[in-house]
């Protein structure tokens, strides 16, 4: 009998490690039991961690758990349904008729959030009245004007924060970032558009009512950079309100280069369709009226070269996008520069200390930060980079991903962490790079 042949796929923690975004593997044997398959994938990428990414992973077979794999059946030729297995590392394998497809979703790095029964009983109080749909995404209100988005269980584990700033005076929602588009593995969750949910999804923080109503009110969408995470729901705005972006650098987000950059090209995702409009530094965002939103746009380039943040001086608001965030690694691409980010960062702050209320501004993160002390958390964080760059913070982690070689640096108590291209921090001390 001829050997069996499989397609692994590796995704974030799997891709990682094995600097793969694919493999196709001839298995030693026609009937290979799935005991020995995590010892043959370690076996191909020795010394990458690969093997505690495994080790934590629990099986199931058609959706029934497995508790011994030394006794679980024998993948070959004539296997149906699925396999799966799943790990607190969030590892997923699924085995169809022959062909194996193993997909690897980091959830070490899992946003922070609230137990799922919890989100659940919540998102069932404001759920669509006449279908019941759970929805993808959870509100509250941040200021008078403004409420934070969170999309909490995405297929991606990034839990992105979307923030909106209700306007009636301008007869405007303002929209920074869309999202992960709703994708879910989660079989509750069936109201998957952000722009729905907004429209329809009743708001406890909103006197029970949506948060814009059946649509009223117009919209304008900011994306605070093209990474994936923060653009996959832009399409139903996009059909008939304008998307902004960043002027700082029209060639990072040019068609041509918008696929790879938006690194919807690396996850294997058909990249959104819109219209981008390019704004300069220091734009204020005004209603198609041309009502003031009390909004302006901040050129922020450093960890991607479009990054921009919002400031609302009135609300003593800054809305950061990717720039930095607590508790999570803040990941640079490859695109990224950290004398660019220190440069935003001085200006961040300095922004922010001439405020004559300073120390009541509060900093709005596209991930894990909200509402935080903006001084605090941008000094801080610039601190711990600075200590990346003079090599006072140890290297935690050196490591292949995707043939590029990556560190990882992180504080012992966890607040801050890094990764990033070797590259960038060597650029940074001054370094050659060959």
């Amino acid at each position: 009998m001829s050997k069996l042949e499989i397609t692994v796929l590796y995704f974030a923690a799997a891709s990682t490690a094995t600097g793969l975004t694919e493999q196709y593997i001839a298995l030693p044997a026609p009937q290979y039991p799935l005991s020995s398959l995590s010892g043959l994938l370690v076996s191909l990428h020795p010394d990458v961690g690969l093997d505690k990414i495994l080790q934590s992973s629990q099986w199931s077979i058609n959706a029934e758990m497995v508790d011994n794999i030394e006794e679980s059946p024998e993948i070959s030729q004539k296997s149906r349904g699925a396999c799966r297995m799943s790990s607190s590392l969030g590892s997923v394998l699924v085995f169809l008729t022959g062909v194996l497809f193993v997909f690897f979703y980091l959830v070490t790095h899992r946003r922070p959030q609230r137990s799922r029964l919890t989100l659940t009983v919540d998102m069932e109080k404001g759920a669509n009245s006449e279908n019941k749909q759970l929805p993808a995404f959870t509100a509250r209100r941040l200021t008078q004007t403004t409420f934070l988005i969170v999309e909490w269980d995405d297929i991606f584990n990034e839990h992105p924060f979307i923030y909106a700033k209700v306007v009636p005076s301008a007869d405007t929602i303002l929209i920074m970032d869309t999202g992960c588009g709703g994708a879910t593995h989660n079989p509750e969750i069936g109201l998957k558009s952000l722009r729905k949910f907004i429209e329809t999804v009743d708001i406890p923080d909103n006197d029970g009512k949506p948060l814009n109503e059946g649509g009223k009110m117009k919209y304008i969408v900011v994306e605070s950079h093209c990474h994936y995470d923060h653009i996959l729901g832009v399409e139903p705005f996009a059909a008939d309100s304008p998307i902004l972006g960043s002027s700082h650098s029209p060639g990072f987000v040019s068609p041509e280069n918008f696929p790879a950059n938006s690194e919807c090209k690396s996850h294997g995702i058909q990249p959104p369709t819109y219209e981008l409009t390019l704004v300069p530094h220091l734009h204020e965002i005004t209603s198609s009226a041309g009502s003031s939103l009390g909004l302006t746009v901040l050129h922020t380039p450093g960890h991607t070269p479009d990054e921009l943040a919002l400031w609302d001086a009135d609300e003593k608001m800054l809305y950061v996008g990717d720039t930095l965030y607590e508790d999570d690694p803040i990941i640079f691409p490859s695109g990224g520069s950290l004398p660019v980010w220190f440069s935003t960062m001085d200006q961040l702050i300095e922004l922010v200390e001439t405020h004559p209320d300073s120390e009541n501004v509060m900093i709005n993160c596209g991930h894990a930060t909200s509402l935080r002390p903006a001084l605090e958390v941008l000094r801080t964080c610039k601190t711990f980079m600075e200590n990346v760059v003079s090599g006072k913070e140890p290297l935690k982690r050196r490591y292949l991903r995707r043939g590029t070689w990556s560190v990882e640096f992180r504080e012992d108590k966890g607040r801050f962490s890094l990764i990033c291209p070797e590259r960038l921090v060597l650029e940074a001390r001054g370094e050659v790079v060959v």
